[in-house]
This record gives C-alpha cells, sequence and structure tokens, in this order.
C-alpha cells in the first residue's frame, strides 16, 4: 500500500518540477565550485605574479559564471550586481550616498589590457570582495526554491542579456571575450529549456546553431551581429516567448510586451509599464493633450507652449543649439525630441523627474522656461466650457466637473505617449525585409554594437540609456562634452551633480536615444556638435578626457577607439536608417 501511495504521488507531480531541482542543484554545484576557485587557488596564482597565470584563472572563473548567470541575475539580483556589476560607482540617491563597485569588471581592470604588479594587493582585496559575494549567493540559494515557470523566465531574460549586452562586450570591456562568453551563456539557456523538456519546442537544433555561430566567430570585432540576430538569435527568442506567454509566466506590469516575439518592432516594449499605475489612457484624452500641447494658456504670457519648442515638424525637437524661453532669453540646455519619450524611466537631460507628468508640470512652472503657475493654469482653462466638457467627456466625470492640475498633466503626459516608433528602415530589416537598409548601414550596425563601443551606453533596441534586459530603469554617463566645436575647452554644466550633489554625477547627463537623431541635431545637452560626423569623431578620440579635458570621472573610456574614416561613414550611415515613422 506505501509503494502504490509513493507512486500516486509522483505520477501527480509538475512534469517540470524534477527538472527544477535538477537545475536547482547544478547552480548550487556551479556556485560552489566558482566560490572555491576564487578563495585560495586564485590568491595563490595571483602572489606568483605572472600575468598570463592571472589572466587564465580570472577567465576561468568568468567562464563558469557565465554558465549560471541565468540564474543568478534573475534570482538574486541584487548579489549578481556584485559579483558581476559594472566597475563603476553606484549612487544611492536618497542619500547621496556613493557605493563602491565589487565584482568581475572591477577585477578586469587590474589585469587587462595591462597587468601591473605593483597593484597586487589592491588586486587580491577585489578578488577577496568576490569571493565574499559568491559566498552570499551560496547563502541565498540555498533558501531560493525556484519553480519551473520562474526557470522559463530566467531564460527568456538571457536571451535578452546575450543580445543586447553579452555580444556588445558590456561587461567584457578589457579581455574583449564577450562573443565566447555568450556562447557559453547560451549553453546555459540550452540547458535550462531542455532539462524542463517541453515536447512541444524542439528547440535543440536551433540553439546549437546560435552556440555555434558564437563559438566560431574569428574575433570581437570583426562578428556580424546583425546576420546572428536575424539568422540565429531571433529563432530562439520567438520561440520561448510564444512558450512564455502560453504558460502565463510573470506577465503582468512587466516593460517588455508579452507580444513580443523579436527584439526590434513596436511590439517588443510595454508602454503602459512605464506610465503610473492605473493611468488611463483612450483616444480622448490623447486628443486633449494634443490640444494642451499647442495651447499657450499654460504659459505665464499666453505666447508660449510646448510645442514652441518640442516641434512637431522636426520630430519634437527645434533643431537649435540652445531654445529661446519665454523671455527671449536662451535656455541651458539643448530641446530633445520626445519621440519615444514614453519608453523613459527619468526626465530632463539631468534625470531630475520621473514620470512624463511631473515632466509636465516642472515645464510649465520653470520660471526659465513657460513660467507658469499650475494653479492659474487650471483656473484659466476652467473658464472654457467647451473644454471643461471635453475633460469631462475624455476622463468620464459628471458634467460640470471642474478640470484638475492631475488632468491636465496626464492628458499632456497622455499624449506624449502616443509620439512612440519602432518601425523604423533598420527594424523593418531586423524583421526580414533584406533591402531595407544598405549594406553600409548593416556594417554600421555590427560597429555599433561591437567595436565602436556605443550599444554598451545607448542598449537596444531603444539605442538610449534604458537598462536591459528589464528595461526598468535609465543610465546617466560623464562623457566630457566641449564647450565648442573646437574640442578646446571643457563644458562649464555640472549635469546631474546639480541635483544630487555626489561627485560620481558631476558633469553627468541622461544617455538620450539615438533613434531620430538625423533629424533631431543638434547633439549633446548644450547643442555643440551640428553633424552626426562631429559626434562620431568625437567617441573616436575618446570623449573629452581622450582630448585631453578636465573629466577625472569620465565613465566613457578614453581610449580611441581607432575607427577609420570609412567606418565612421557607415556607423553615421546606420544611425540614419533609425528614423521613425510617426502618425501623430
Amino acid at each position: 500500500m506505501l509503494i502504490l501511495l509513493l507512486w500516486l504521488i509522483a505520477a501527480c507531480k509538475n512534469p517540470g518540477e524534477n527538472g527544477s531541482d535538477q537545475l536547482y542543484h547544478n547552480t548550487l554545484q556551479q556556485l560552489e565550485q566558482l566560490y572555491e576557485l576564487t578563495g585560495e587557488p586564485m590568491e595563490q596564482v595571483i602572489s606568483r605574479k605572472n600575468a598570463a597565470e592571472i589572466r587564465a584563472v580570472f577567465l576561468d572563473a568568468r567562464n563558469r559564471y557565465k554558465k549560471m548567470e541565468a540564474a543568478t541575475e534573475y534570482f538574486l539580483p541584487a548579489t549578481a550586481k556584485g559579483i558581476n556589476g559594472p566597475p563603476v560607482m553606484e549612487v544611492e540617491t536618497d542619500e547621496n550616498r556613493e557605493i563602491e563597485p565589487t565584482g568581475f569588471q572591477v577585477v578586469e581592470t587590474f589585469i587587462f589590457p595591462v597587468y601591473d604588479s605593483t597593484r597586487n594587493a589592491a588586486l587580491l582585496k577585489e578578488t577577496g570582495n568576490l569571493h565574499a559575494m559568491l559566498y552570499r549567493a551560496i547563502q541565498l540559494w540555498q533558501v531560493t526554491r525556484p519553480s519551473p515557470k520562474q526557470w522559463l523566465d530566467a531564460a527568456w531574460y538571457e536571451l535578452i542579456r546575450i543580445a543586447t549586452l553579452g555580444i556588445t562586450g558590456f561587461d567584457t570591456p578589457g579581455c574583449k571575450t564577450g562573443l565566447q562568453e555568450s556562447a557559453l551563456a547560451l549553453g546555459s539557456v540550452k540547458m535550462i529549456l531542455l532539462t524542463l523538456k517541453n515536447p512541444e519546442d524542439n528547440l535543440e537544433p536551433a540553439l546549437d546553431k546560435a552556440i555555434e555561430i558564437l563559438r566560431s566567430a574569428k574575433d570581437f570585432d570583426s562578428f556580424d551581429r546583425a546576420n546572428f540576430l536575424r539568422k540565429a538569435w531571433q529563432p530562439v527568442f520567438a520561440s520561448v516567448a510564444e512558450t512564455r506567454e502560453k504558460e502565463g509566466v510573470l506577465m503582468n506590469r512587466l516593460a517588455i510586451s508579452a507580444k513580443a516575439r523579436s527584439l526590434f518592432g513596436d511590439s517588443f516594449l510595454n508602454l503602459p509599464f512605464f506610465a503610473p499605475d492605473n493611468t488611463p489612457q483612450n483616444a480622448g484624452i490623447d486628443a486633449l493633450g494634443k490640444a494642451l500641447f499647442s495651447d499657450t494658456r499654460l504659459s505665464s504670457t499666453g505666447t508660449f507652449s510646448c510645442a514652441s519648442c518640442h516641434q512637431p515638424a522636426t520630430f519634437f525637437a527645434d533643431q537649435n543649439t540652445l531654445s529661446t524661453n519665454i523671455h527671449g532669453n536662451l535656455l541651458a540646455r539643448n530641446t530633445p525630441s520626445l519621440i519615444n519619450s514614453g519608453f523613459q524611466t527619468n526626465f530632463f537631460w539631468d534625470m531630475r523627474v520621473n514620470t512624463l507628468e511631473m515632466q509636465a508640470k516642472f515645464v510649465i512652472e520653470n520660471r526659465n522656461e513657460m513660467d507658469g503657475n499650475i494653479d492659474s493654469v487650471v483656473r484659466r482653462l476652467n473658464a472654457d466650457q467647451a473644454l471643461v466638457t471635453r475633460f469631462n467627456t475624455a476622463f468620464k466625470k459628471r458634467a460640470g466637473e471642474p478640470i484638475s492640475e492631475e488632468q491636465i498633466t496626464h492628458a499632456l503626459a497622455a499624449y506624449q505617449r502616443t509620439l512612440s516608433g519602432f518601425n523604423s528602415p533598420f527594424d523593418e530589416f531586423m524583421n526580414g525585409n533584406d533591402t531595407a537598409i544598405t549594406p553600409l548601414a548593416v556594417n554600421g550596425f555590427n560597429l555599433f554594437m561591437g567595436k565602436a563601443t556605443c550599444a554598451t551606453c545607448h542598449f537596444a533596441p531603444v539605442f538610449s540609456g534604458l537598462v536591459p534586459p528589464y528595461y526598468d530603469k535609465m543610465e546617466s554617463e560623464v562623457i566630457g562634452v566641449p564647450a565648442n566645436a573646437a574640442n578646446n575647452s571643457a563644458d562649464k554644466d555640472e549635469g546631474r551633480f546639480l541635483v544630487y550633489p555626489v561627485e560620481t554625477y558631476r558633469f553627468a547627463f541622461k544617455t538620450p536615444t539615438v533613434r531620430n537623431t538625423a533629424t533631431t541635431f543638434p547633439y549633446m545637452h548644450n547643442g555643440v556638435y551640428k553633424t552626426l560626423e562631429q559626434v562620431v569623431d568625437f567617441y573616436n578620440k575618446g570623449g573629452g578626457a581622450g582630448l585631453g579635458l578636465p573629466f577625472p570621472h569620465q565613465t566613457l573610456s578614453p581610449e580611441k577607439l581607432n575607427l577609420s574614416v570609412a567606418e565612421q561613414q557607415q556607423l553615421v550611415e546606420f544611425i540614419k536608417t533609425l528614423g521613425s515613422k510617426i502618425h501623430n
């Protein structure tokens, strides 16, 4: 009887449960082995001060980590940041406090591209920090019990991580091993999917093809990322996405749409995720926002509107170096385009607010912009009975109810959220139209995602600072913008430092989108460059620090990219293919 009972219990178990347990124990074993390697064995190698040996043990450790990256990044995100996070200060903005980075990317800076044995003590300290973070990961993992659906979700996000960070060299800027490590990471995705044993998938051939392409890459710089993403990565992603949606895996309030089947195109990101909770959106509200966008009653003088600077004819920028404000004076910063502004988590160059609604109120009340008062605006708009009726209808209120401040800012925000478009010639190309862009532009994309390192800050597919794979935060960078196109003096605007007074943010600005930039010139927060060629040349020279300007905390590498004239032009050709078709 007992044997029969045990058999019945086993027969009723979720068919993916045994696979989930197997993945759990494999990951625990991998963590324990990596923890062991980064302890005494790594210390002994470092103590011998042999560069080749140190690099070998470091790369071995990184390879081991990539085999379990899908699990650690998904289930232990905070600890994973300490194991393989960017080698830059993290800022706790609530307290204006800087947090020292730890992990593989910090260790890498000690041994690539040059190993300096005089820094061995500091190197040992950093490997000790890495060792400690791995111990913490083991402790946390021991009380983690992932479900099969969570494993599927982890595999899906790892696919996005590989496409947007792995093959771009985001976490391997010195050792340039991103392609080989991506092959290992993709191998872990294969292991997860095959262990879960969904009989409907039959993904093994497609996974093997993608892994082999990465493994056989001749070198980092010449790798054809466009072909890899279109022909090898895409079929795997689409299949896993379909399974994930069918299984109903954690679909609520995600930045990525449940309908996403491609990294590129209008269906990848989920616009409601970027709006405040319970935000109504309908055609009536959108139309109100469009009307208010050009309404001069929002300004103190009745002569200025949002469209005065964000001009629809020029992709909601104005093509001026600096705009003129309501008082006839120049603004301090360039007017950015509003296209795809709905896909942001922070607004303004200094990232001072985190919703489009807050942005609208700030612009209306800023004395150097519209110089208005929101209470006065509310009174003026409520005096217009026809407009009050429109608001009541759109917001489904009782007739005669007054227009509120929240409805005004929300209507403006709702309209801006309609200004989206991931339907450029480049998007068409990545989704199967072989003739949508030229071979030169394809080469430019490969440079953007590889040798030129553009995509390590301008992340695909928005090509902005919206960080994959979760797309739930934005980054700023210190790139060393000059005060003039001669590149002989530093711009004095201290950027985010003026909002958050920590040294890391001195001269830091939000990383804007590269989409539509062929139309939304000039460039940089101060409009210093008039052409894309000037921008590419600036990056090719290592930014401000590479030009010899005083930017000690520059996050952009000051090393020259060594792009040829032809390669620089190919980059420009690619950027020109990112122009969207906007219907508003």
